[in-house]
């Protein structure tokens, strides 16, 4: 069971490398992933290549 709000479905939109930067950004991304219960949605319009270690 998790802590804090889980949503079915999650649409994280327009997706960019200068928001998800530094620890501060790996933190937005993992909130932002570890919120979706069902379904994760990541729409970008420029290339997106997180600098994240997911393990």
């Amino acid at each position: 069971m998790a802590k804090g709000l889980e949503f079915d479905n999650v649409i994280i939109a327009n997706a960019n490398n200068s928001y998800y930067t530094g620890k501060v950004g790996n933190n937005r991304l993992y909130t932002a992933i570890s919120r979706a219960s069902k379904k994760l949605f990541i729409n970008s319009i420029d290339k997106f290549k997180p600098n994240y270690n997911f393990n």
